[in-house]
């Protein structure tokens, strides 16, 4: 289930899919690099992709991995920063893709929908911080 429909009426779901771009990956496709601009939002639909972190000295680590209904890129489309790890298809993987211009633009204009979308975004990045710390303090 695509978690970014989770607070969204049937009808808010189907306005919100008229912006979705379905794009297919193959094993070991990079969907995102790490230092690009793009502020698009995605929604893994199947498949499962690696978060990868790369240091200073070329050396890759596997942050997480992330599967079907768990959205890639909200940080990024609330905060204007490059990209800061790498996403690549760890199996055959579908992404729905929320173009940032597009998304803006429903937002202003279907008020209630973006109030919804943002408080979904606010959640799940709430949840993902509340996780990071929890695996940085044992």
């Amino acid at each position: 289930m695509n978690k970014l429909y989770d607070s969204l009426t049937t009808e808010q779901i189907s306005v919100l899919q008229a912006t979705e771009q379905t794009k297919q990956h193959a094993i070991n496709d990079i969907i995102i690099s790490i230092g690009d601009r793009n502020r698009d939002m995605m929604v893994i639909e199947s498949g499962e992709v690696s978060i990868i972190y790369t240091d200073n000295s070329g050396n890759e680590l596997v942050i997480a991995t992330l599967a079907q209904g768990d959205i890639i890129g909200e940080m990024n489309f609330v905060i204007p920063l490059r990209r800061t790890a790498s996403i690549k298809a760890k199996t055959p993987t579908t992404i729905i893709c929320y173009p940032y211009n597009e998304l803006c633009q429903l937002i202003q204009k279907e008020t209630l929908l973006g109030a919804q979308l943002l408080k979904t975004i606010n959640k799940l990045l709430s949840e993902k911080l509340y996780t990071t710390l929890l695996q940085l303090s044992k």
